[in-house]
C-alpha cells in the first residue's frame, strides 16, 4: 500500500490560477507518474485551498479560513510549496490576532498584526518551522502586452508589505528561492514559461522528498504492524486526562495475578463510564512493567472486519513474534476452526514461560461470532488471564459460559472528576493560569450522574471551548461598564456550563444543535450523518464526494474542515488518515438525529457511502466495506455489479459485511427479503455470481450459528427466485451445478437444523438428480464425479441416521464408495482423493458392523480403509493429521474385533498400533490437548479389552491409571475451564470406579472415584444448565452413584436420593425433546432403576408398576417409531417381560403376566 505525503502550496489565488492550474494539471501528475515509474510506494497529495477559500467581513468565517489553512500546514508537515507574485492578498481583522495566538503557540503578535491570509501561512509554515522543507518560487514579472489588472497589487501599501516580505524570505532562505518569469499572450489570453516552472518545481519536490527520505522503496505495512498503530493511537486517545480508578486498576491487576479459576473478568459499566480509559491505562501499565505478554484488541480501534478470525490471526502473529516462531504460509486463508486450535497450542506454549494476558475492549460492539467467545482456546491454559470490558446488560451469554467474574466500574469521584474536567478545559491553551472557580461550581451542581460520567466532562469541557465569532461579539456588545473581556467570557462559560443537559445524550444534542446554528441543519447532518454511519470513519476527500449528492449541491474543502475543527473533540483519527467518532455513544446520537434507520434517508446515506467505496480501487482501505452500506442502502445494483466477476475468497470477505448488514437491520428478514428481491433486477449472465455470494453469506451464518429461521428464509427465497432460471437451462452444466449446491445446502438446513428428514430427503433427491445427470455427461470430470458422491453420501446419512432404514442407506453407500474408489484408481497419487475413499469406506463399515450386523463385510470395508490410511500415513509421516487418521482406523478396526469378532487377540494388536501412534503424536507435540486427549483415548481402549475381553484387572488398572493421569494432571488441571476436558476426567472416574467396584470388589475405592465423577458434572451441568448431553451425564453420574449405595453399599435409602435427581433430569430432558430417542430412551433407564429400587428393595410392587408402566409406554413409542430397528424392539421386549416378572411373582396376577409375556414372544420370535 502506497505512504500518503501531503504538500501545502500557499500563494494568493486570484493572481495565481494559472501556476496553480498547471501545478494540479500537469506538475504533480508528472511526479505521480515519475514515482510509479521508479515503484516507489508514495502518493504525494497536494493541498490546493482555491476551491470556495474567500474572505467574508464576518469574523467567524476569517477565524474558519485560518483554522483551515492552518490546518493543511499540519497535515502536510514538512513539505511547503510557496508561489508568491506582486499581489499581497486580504488581511484578516485586527481582533483575531488574540485568537491566532492563543490557538497557535508558535506565532507572536508581531507576526501576525497586519497581515493577510499568504503570510501567516509563510509565518506558521516556514519561518515557525510548522513546514520546514520548503522552497519559494518568486514571479519577478509578467511580460507581454495587455497584461489583465487582476494580476497587479492596486494598493501601495501591500505592494511594499510583499516587498518587504520576499526580502524577508531571501535573507533567510537565500537557497531555497526560485525566480520565474512569465509571458502573457493576449491573442490566447494564456500565460506562457510556466512548463519552466513546473519543471523546477519537480526537481526541487523530488530533493525534498529524498531530504525527507521518502524516496526510499518502502515495505507494504503489515496487518499486524497496522493493528499495533491504530491500538497505540486508541490507548494514547483514551488515557489522555485518565484520572483516579486506583482502586479498580489494583482489583485488574490482582486477577491477572491470580492462579484460580474464574479465568476472565468482565468489567462492566454504562456508557460512558470510562471502561475504554480504564482498558487503555491497563494496557499502558502492563506494557510498560512487560512481565507478561499482553495481546490486546479494541472494537474502537479494529482494523478491517475485527470479527474472531481477525482478532486470533493478529494475537497469532504476536506470539509467534514471542516464540520466535515462523508463521505458516497459509494463516490468512486459515479459517476459524484451524486457528482456535493453532492459537490454543500457541497460547498453551507461551505460557510455560510467561503469563499471557489478553485484554479486549468493547465486547458488545464487536461482532457476534467475537461475543460468543467460542474462539477462546479450549481447553484453557493454566497461565493464561483475561479482562473484557463490557456495556452493562450486553453480550453476556459468551462470558456467562466461561463463568466469568464481574466488576462494576462505579463513577469518577468529585476530586478526579475536577481534575479531568480542568485537563479537558485547558486542551487547548486557554486559562493557563487555572480554570475559573465559577466554572468548576458550575460543572459539579450537575451531580455525580453528570460529572462521574467521563464521556459527559468531555463533551462539557469541549463545549466550552468552542466559542464562535457571533458568540464573541454578542458578549463583547453586551459588556457593562468597567468589565473586561475575559470576565464576560468566564461569566457567560459559567452561564452556559449551570445550563448543560445533565446525560450525555442531551449534552451532545446541545452541541449538535450549536453547530447547526453556525454551519446549518442540512450541511451539519450530512457530515455527521456520513461519519456516523461508516464503519471506521471517513477522509476529507469521501466527505467531499458523498456530502455534496446528499445535499445535491457543491461543498468545498473549506465547509468541510470547519465542520472537523467544530466536531474536534469528538472526532479522532484512524489509521488510514479517515476522521471518526471515538466513542459509540456519540455515533449513535447522530445517527438518532439525522439518519433513522427505518427512513429513506438512512438508506440514501448508506447508498452514497456503498457507491463511493465500491468505486474506489482495491487497495484502499476503506473499500472493503462496501457491501455493509450497499446492503443498509438497499442499492440492488450495486451488489449485483459488486458480486459479478469475483472469486471465492472475495466472497468470503463479503459475507462479514453482510453479516454485520443483517446484525444492524431490524427485523433481520427484512434485508434477506431484500436480497432475494435483488434477483428481480438481476441480469441472466449475473444470476450465478449472485447465488454463490449469497451461498458464501448463508455458510458464514452457520458457522455463526445464527437463528435457523433466518437460514431457512434465505435459501428457500434463493431457490424460489433460480428456479426459473435453472428451468430453462438445465443443460448448462455451471448453472446445474449451482442449483444442486442450493438444493444441498437446503437440505443440509433441513436435516441437522430443523430435524425435517422429509424435507430434506427432497432436497437431496433433487441434487442427486443433478449431480448424477452432470456426472453422466461429463465422465472425466473428476470435480463433478466427486460432487455426486457427495451427493450419494447425503442420501446414505439421511436413510442410516434419520430414516433408519439401512438397505437404502447401503444402496447410497455402494455407490459413494464405488465413484470414490475409481477416482483413487484413476488418480492413486493425489492424497486428497485417497482420503475421500477412505471416508466413504469408514460409514460402510459403520453400516455393516452396526445397522446391518454382518461384521465379515465391516471387516472388509475397514480392512481397506486401514490400507488406504496406512499407505497415506507412510507417505507423509511427518503430517500429524493423516498419522491420526491411520489411528482411527486402527481404532475402528480393534473395536470390531474386539466387541463383533469376539477376537481380542487382534484387537489387542490394532489397539497397540494405535496407542503407539497416538503415544509418538502426543511426544512430538506435548502442548496439543487434542493429541494428549487421543492419547488418553487410546489408552482407554486397551483397559476396556484387558478388563471386559482379557479378565485381567490389574492390567486394566495399570491403564487406567495413566489415563486418569493424562485427562487430570495433563489436561483438566491445566485447562479446569474446558468442559469437554473436565467431561473426560469425570468418564476416566467414572471407568476406574466401575473397575474397582464390578471386578476388584472395592466399592470403598469405588466411592471415591464416583464421587469427584459426580462434583465434576454436577458443576458442568450447573455452568451450562441448557446442555442436554452435560445434563445426561449428571444423571448418569446420579445412577452409577445410586447403583453402589443400592448393590454394594446396602443403603437404598441413600440410593433413592441419587435415583430421584436422576429420574428429575432425565424427565426433564425427555419433556425438553420429546423426539430426541436417545433421551426417551435415558428416560426409561432411570424409571427402571427406580422400578427396580421398588420392587426389589423397598418390597413396594404397587410403587414399582408405576415406574414400570412409564418406562414401558416409551419404549413401545419408541419401537413404534422405529419398527426396523432391533436393539429397540429387543428392550421393548425385555420391558414386557419385567412387568410379567412383576404381575407373575409379586402381584399374582397371572393373567395379566400372560398378556406381558405373550407379546415378549410375539417380539422376541418376530426378530429371531
Amino acid at each position: 500500500m502506497a505512504t500518503d505525503q501531503k504538500i501545502f502550496i500557499s500563494s494568493t489565488f486570484e493572481d495565481m490560477h494559472p501556476e496553480r492550474d498547471y501545478l494540479s494539471h500537469r506538475t504533480f501528475p508528472a511526479i505521480a507518474a515519475k514515482l510509479q515509474a521508479q515503484h516507489i510506494p508514495l502518493q504525494l497529495l497536494p493541498l490546493d485551498l482555491r476551491v470556495g477559500v474567500t474572505i467574508p467581513d464576518a469574523d467567524q468565517w476569517a477565524k474558519t479560513v485560518i483554522q483551515v489553512c492552518f490546518d493543511g500546514l499540519q497535515q502536510a508537515r514538512p513539505l511547503l510549496l510557496v508561489l508568491l507574485g506582486e499581489r499581497y492578498g486580504s488581511s484578516p481583522p485586527a481582533e483575531l490576532v488574540t485568537y491566532v495566538t492563543q490557538e497557535y503557540s508558535e506565532l507572536t503578535p508581531d507576526q501576525v498584526i497586519a497581515k493577510s491570509v499568504t503570510a501567516l501561512e509563510i509565518e506558521y509554515g516556514a519561518f515557525a518551522g510548522v513546514t520546514p522543507l520548503v522552497r519559494f518560487y518568486f514571479r519577478d514579472g509578467i511580460d507581454g502586452a495587455q497584461v489583465p489588472a487582476v494580476f497587479q497589487e492596486t494598493e501601495p501599501q501591500n505592494y511594499q508589505r510583499q516587498l518587504a516580505l520576499k526580502q524577508r524570505i531571501q535573507d533567510i532562505f537565500p537557497d531555497r528561492v526560485r525566480h520565474y518569469r512569465l509571458h502573457w499572450d493576449a491573442a490566447t489570453s494564456k500565460m506562457q514559461g510556466l512548463e519552466e516552472l513546473s519543471q523546477q518545481i519537480i526537481s526541487d519536490v523530488w530533493q525534498l522528498l529524498a531530504e525527507n527520505n521518502l524516496l526510499m522503496q518502502q515495505t507494504s505495512q503489515t496487518p499486524l504492524a497496522l493493528a499495533n498503530q491504530a491500538l497505540t493511537a486508541f490507548v494514547a486517545h483514551r488515557r489522555r486526562g485518565f484520572q483516579g480508578r486506583t482502586e479498580i486498576l489494583a482489583q485488574l491487576h490482582a486477577h491477572l495475578n491470580n492462579q484460580q479459576p474464574p479465568s476472565i473478568l468482565a468489567l462492566t459499566g454504562p456508557g460512558g463510564s470510562g471502561k475504554s480509559a480504564v482498558f487503555a491505562e491497563l494496557y499502558q501499565q502492563l506494557h510498560t512493567a512487560n512481565q507478561h505478554i499482553v495481546l490486546a484488541h479494541a472494537a474502537g480501534a479494529n482494523v478491517g472486519i475485527g470479527n474472531a478470525e481477525a482478532i486470533l490471526r493478529m494475537w497469532l502473529l504476536q506470539l509467534y513474534q514471542v516464540l520466535g516462531t515462523v508463521p505458516p504460509n497459509n494463516l490468512e486463508s486459515l479459517d476459524i476452526n484451524a486457528l482456535r486450535p493453532a492459537f490454543q497450542q500457541a497460547t498453551t506454549q507461551a505460557t510455560q514461560t510467561q503469563r499471557v494476558v489478553l485484554l479486549l475492549d468493547a465486547l458488545d460492539q464487536a461482532p457476534t461470532d467475537v461475543q460468543r467467545l467460542d474462539w477462546l482456546p479450549q481447553p484453557w491454559p493454566q497461565g493464561l488471564r483475561m479482562i473484557v470490558t463490557v456495556l452493562a446488560g450486553r453480550a453476556e451469554d459468551g462470558l456467562k459460559v466461561h463463568n466469568a467474574n464481574w466488576l462494576s466500574l462505579p463513577p469518577l469521584d468529585q476530586s478526579h472528576a475536577q481534575t479531568a474536567f480542568i485537563q479537558i478545559f485547558q486542551r487547548y491553551g486557554r486559562y493557563m493560569d487555572g480554570v475559573p472557580q465559577s466554572i468548576i461550581d458550575a460543572i459539579l451542581a450537575h451531580g455525580e450522574t453528570a460529572w462521574g460520567n467521563p464521556l459527559w466532562l468531555s463533551l462539557a469541557g469541549e463545549a466550552l471551548n468552542q466559542i464562535t465569532g457571533a458568540q464573541l461579539a454578542q458578549i463583547k456588545a453586551q459588556l457593562q461598564p468597567g468589565q473586561t473581556v475575559g470576565t464576560a467570557i468566564v461569566q457567560a462559560l459559567t452561564r452556559r456550563a449551570q445550563g448543560f443537559a445533565p446525560t450525555v445524550p442531551a449534552l451532545f444534542a446541545e452541541h449538535l444543535q450549536a453547530l447547526e446554528q453556525e454551519h446549518g441543519f442540512e450541511l451539519t447532518a450530512a457530515y455527521a450523518g456520513c461519519i456516523a454511519c461508516s464503519r471506521t470513519g471517513l477522509r476529507d476527500e469521501d466527505l467531499l464526494s458523498c456530502v455534496p449528492k446528499l445535499l445535491n449541491r457543491e461543498v468545498n474543502l473549506l465547509e468541510i474542515t470547519a465542520l472537523r475543527h467544530g466536531f474536534r473533540g469528538q472526532l479522532v483519527p484512524r489509521e488510514a488518515g479517515q476522521w471518526d467518532f471515538f466513542h459509540r455513544q456519540l455515533r449513535e446520537g447522530v445517527i438518532a438525529r439525522y439518519v433513522p434507520s427505518a427512513e429513506t434517508k438512512g438508506q440514501q446515506v448508506h447508498r452514497i457511502l456503498g457507491q463511493h467505496l465500491i468505486a474506489l480501487p482495491g487497495t484502499d482501505p476503506l473499500q472493503p466495506a462496501w457491501p455493509l452500506h450497499i446492503a443498509l442502502g438497499r442499492d440492488n445494483r450495486s451488489l449485483i455489479e459488486g458480486l459479478q466477476g469475483i472469486n471465492d475468497k472475495d466472497r468470503e470477505a463479503i459475507a462479514p459485511f453482510l453479516l454485520e448488514a443483517l446484525q444492524l437491520t431490524i427485523p433481520p428478514s427484512d434485508l434477506i427479503k431484500w436480497l432475494i428481491g435483488c434477483f428481480d433486477n438481476t441480469p441472466p449472465t449475473a444470476i450465478e455470481d449472485l447465488i454463490w455470494g449469497l451461498l458464501y453469506f448463508q455458510r458464514l451464518l452457520k458457522q455463526q450459528l445464527y437463528s435457523v429461521a433466518i437460514r431457512q428464509q434465505l435459501l428457500l427465497g434463493i431457490k424460489q427466485a433460480i428456479q426459473p432460471w435453472y428451468e430453462q437451462q438445465p443443460q448448462v452444466r455451471d448453472v446445474s451445478r449451482t442449483y444442486g449446491v442450493l438444493l444441498s445446502e437446503l437440505g443440509d438446513l433441513y436435516r441437522e437444523d430443523l430435524k425435517d428428514p422429509a424435507q430434506a430427503q427432497e432436497c437431496y433427491a433433487q441434487y442427486l438428480k443433478i449431480t448424477a445427470e452432470l456426472h453422466q455427461r461429463y465422465p472425466e470430470d473428476a470435480g463433478l464425479a466427486r460432487d455426486y458422491g457427495i451427493a450419494l453420501s447425503r442420501m446414505g446419512e439421511l436413510y442410516r441416521e434419520d430414516l433408519k432404514d439401512p438397505a437404502r442407506a447401503q444402496e447410497y453407500y455402494a455407490q459413494y464408495l464405488k465413484i470414490t474408489a475409481e477416482l483413487h484408481q484413476r488418480y492413486p497419487e493425489d492424497a486428497g482423493l485417497a482420503q475421500d475413499y477412505g471416508i466413504a469406506l469408514s460409514p460402510m463399515g459403520k453400516l455393516y458392523r452396526e445397522d446391518l450386523k454382518d461384521p465379515a463385510q465391516a471387516q472388509e470395508c475397514y480392512a481397506q480403509y486401514l490400507k488406504i490410511t496406512a499407505e497415506l500415513h507412510q507417505r507423509y509421516p511427518e503430517d500429524a493429521r493423516l498419522a491420526l487418521g491411520y489411528g482411527i482406523a486402527l481404532e475402528r478396526m480393534g473395536d470390531l474385533y474386539r466387541e463383533d469378532l469376539k477376537d481380542p487377540a487382534q484387537a489387542q494388536e490394532c489397539y497397540a498400533q494405535y496407542l503407539k501412534i497416538t503415544a509418538e503424536l502426543h511426544q512430538r507435540y506435548p502442548e496439543d490437548a487434542d493429541l494428549a486427549r487421543d492419547y488418553g483415548v487410546a489408552l482407554a481402549r486397551m483397559v476396556d479389552l484387558y478388563r471386559q475381553d482379557l479378565k485381567d484387572p490389574a492390567r486394566a488398572q495399570e491403564y487406567y491409571a495413566q489415563v486418569l493421569k493424562i485427562f487430570f494432571a495433563e489436561l483438566h488441571q491445566r485447562y479446569p475451564e474446558d468442559a469437554g476436558l473436565a467431561r473426560d476426567y469425570g468418564i476416566a472416574l467414572e471407568r476406574m470406579g466401575d473397575l474397582y467396584r464390578q471386578d476388584l470388589k472395592d466399592p470403598a475405592r469405588a466411592q471415591e472415584c464416583y464421587a469427584p465423577m459426580l462434583k465434576i458434572y454436577a458443576d458442568l451441568h450447573q455452568r451450562y444448565p441448557e446442555d442436554a448431553e452435560l445434563a445426561q451425564d449428571y444423571g448418569v453420574a446420579l445412577s452409577r452413584m445410586g447403583e453402589l449405595y443400592r448393590e454394594d453399599l446396602k443403603d437404598p435409602a441413600r440410593a433413592q436420593e441419587y435415583y430421584a435427581q436422576d429420574l428429575e433430569i432425565s424427565a426433564e430432558l425427555h419433556q425438553r425433546y420429546p423426539e430426541d430417542a436417545g433421551l426417551a430412551q435415558s428416560y426409561g433407564i432411570a424409571l427402571g432403576l427406580m422400578g427396580n429400587l421398588y420392587r426389589e428393595d423397598l418390597q413396594d410392587p404397587a410403587r414399582a408398576q408405576e415406574y414400570y408402566a412409564q418406562k414401558l409406554k416409551i419404549n413401545a413409542d419408541l419401537h413404534q417409531r422405529y419398527p426396523e430397528d432391533a436393539d429397540l424392539a429387543q428392550i421393548y421386549g425385555i420391558d414386557l417381560e419385567r412387568m410379567g416378572e412383576l404381575y407373575r411373582e409379586d402381584l399374582k396376577d397371572p393373567a395379566r403376566a400372560q398378556e406381558y409375556y405373550a407379546q415378549d414372544l410375539e417380539i422376541s420370535a418376530e426378530l429371531h
